[in-house]
């Protein structure tokens, strides 16, 4: 198995640039491959200075045909729970990039514990960049969150000092009503005894 990695190695590095005849010429030539087709074509005909053709020669070994460097299957990971399904020793993950932050930590973490090897480019760079993110996110929510707090505590205030000041007008009102009523009843009792 190592032989045939190491071989498609070899065959990798000395690989060219597969690219459609005259793109270096044309504009309208996107640098894509296309087969050449013309009659007098030197590339088609493979003539010594000019492009490569793409040949069956190019192909790495069956045995190692898309398996990643390390030499191992890989398997894209949408969830946690995907993770059950993996052995470590043949097959590695590459995290999907449609998950969100704290779902690639997870499993990342969870990657780790297990003994799996995650595919994706440079993890360590990518654990601490969540990471970061991460921080930053839970930072941000808690400002929030103390904002948030802070408004409630000031409508509080402000609620009690209304609801206290509506109790002083109340208990105002009443004692205005019973000095009217005492004011009143006095009246009418001095009315009655001037009769």
């Amino acid at each position: 198995m190592e032989k045939k990695l190491l071989h498609r190695r070899k065959l990798k590095a000395k690989k060219p640039k597969f690219l459609a005849q005259d793109v270096h010429k044309k504009k309208r030539l996107k640098e894509k491959w296309k087969r050449p087709k013309g009659l007098q074509s030197k590339m088609r005909l493979q003539k010594k200075g000019h492009r490569k053709v793409v040949s069956v020669g190019w192909k790495s070994p069956k045995e190692v045909r898309g398996l990643s460097r390390e030499g191992l299957e890989q398997i894209r990971v949408e969830n946690i729970k995907a993770l059950e399904n993996i052995n470590p020793k043949t097959q590695g993950i590459i995290i999907s990039s449609k998950l969100s932050i704290k779902k690639k930590y997870e499993i990342i973490l969870e990657a780790e514990k297990k003994g799996i090897v995650v595919l994706n480019r440079n993890v360590k760079a990518l654990k601490e960049r969540l990471e970061l993110k991460i921080k930053a996110k839970t930072e941000k929510k808690n400002k929030k969150t103390a904002k948030e707090t802070a408004v409630k505590k000031e409508s509080k205030k402000t609620e009690t000092k209304e609801s206290k000041e509506k109790a002083k007008e109340t208990e105002n009102t009443k004692d205005a009503k019973e000095k009217q009523t005492k004011e009143e009843k006095q009246s009418e009792k001095t009315k009655q005894t001037e009769q």
